[in-house]
């Protein structure tokens, strides 16, 4: 890889460097097949949110010689659950549920791999279990069609996410349906390359209905930009508004404006999560920046897009900064200092 900006290159072949120390090859550790951990020095454990990232930046670094590692990870989590219901999501102690939103990161890996490899047996195989998940957030379901989350952590039904730190986030979360929405999407698309046209017609008909359901709800049209969630009217959030903008579910008119709120939440740096004075940390998440940075190149915004990544990942790629290591970090504290390092939001 090679492009015409130095720093650019870095963060391409750092990104890669960070990702290859996440494969575990099988026999070590005990494995008895190739996996994708969440990073090299800390949990060790195949978490999907990661998965989300990672297996994207394996496909495009590695090719093939990659998939198997992705492909043993996902089936690790999937093949564990219970059909019918929310989707496993790590393996830290025990393979096991974490939330609803990391349930969603699950299938949405596995629809990636999918998208990447053409792996039909893979799809065949897995998707009894994802249109279980979509069967089990329906049940979690309001009168608007939008899931409601619990406080609990380790369920499939708990509003715990990324930011564990923050506790769980109940009710009616933005970022939540916004992956719900997704999933939809997802099942359909892998429903539709089957064969299965009638079901992708449906998910796609109850997509619709959710992302309805969340402008109708969660958009607060004097701001322009998206709630926290149904009961927080107060917090701006970057993933609400990020994933909004990333999974089609905002208008198009309605784009540039999020895409200007959310650059306040921009320091030197990088992206702050939520406002100021809410309730929530403010620790630095490249791995929710990682989705504003898609969502500005998807909106063709690539000067902003471009800002943003040099804010973020820069700092990580200078040898002289006292917490370099040649890897990228799990958090970035608003001072500069790193909190996780060695994890493979990238």
């Amino acid at each position: 890889f090679e492009s015409s900006s130095t720093e650019f290159n870095k963060m391409y072949y750092d990104g890669a460097y960070t990702e290859q120390t996440d494969m575990q090859p099988a026999g070590i550790n005990g494995a008895t097949q190739p996996s994708v951990l969440d990073g090299a020095k800390r949990d060790r454990a195949i978490w999907s949110g990661d998965l989300g990232i990672e297996g994207q930046g394996i496909a495009d670094t590695l090719g093939s010689n990659g998939n198997n590692y992705v492909k043993q990870s996902l089936l690790t989590l999937i093949t564990s659950s219970q059909q019918g219901g929310g989707l496993n999501a790590d393996t830290l102690f025990r393979t096991g549920p974490y939330s609803n939103s990391y349930s969603s990161w699950t299938a949405d890996a596995a629809t990636e791999y999918y998208r990447n490899t053409g792996d039909t047996a893979f799809a065949r195989q897995v998707l009894p279990w994802l249109e279980g998940q979509l069967a089990y957030d329906a049940t979690l379901t309001n009168s608007d069609g939008l899931i409601v989350t619990g406080s609990q952590i380790s369920t499939t039904n708990g509003g715990y996410d990324w930011d564990f730190y923050d506790g769980a986030k109940t009710g009616v979360v933005t970022a939540f349906n916004d992956l719900y929405y997704r999933t939809l999407r997802d099942v359909a698309y892998i429903e539709a390359n089957l064969g299965n046209t009638a079901r992708a017609a449906a998910y796609n008909q109850t997509a619709g209905q959710v992302r309805n359901a969340i402008n109708a709800n969660l958009f607060d049209p004097a701001a322009g930009t998206y709630y926290l969630s149904e009961s927080d009217h107060t917090t701006f959030a970057q993933d609400a508004n990020a994933l909004s903008v990333l999974f089609g579910i905002a208008p198009a008119g309605k784009v540039p404006g999020i895409l200007s709120a959310l650059k306040t939440l921009w320091g030197p740096h990088g992206s702050e999560p939520f406002s100021a004075g809410s309730s929530y940390s403010n620790l630095i998440s490249p791995f929710i920046t990682a989705f504003e940075v898609e969502a500005d190149y998807l909106a063709g915004d690539t000067a902003d897009a471009e800002h943003l990544l040099a804010l973020t990942w820069d700092q990580m790629l200078d040898p002289h900064n006292p917490f370099y290591t040649g890897t990228f970090w799990e958090n970035i504290g608003p001072d500069g200092t790193a909190t996780e390092i060695g994890r493979a939001h990238v």
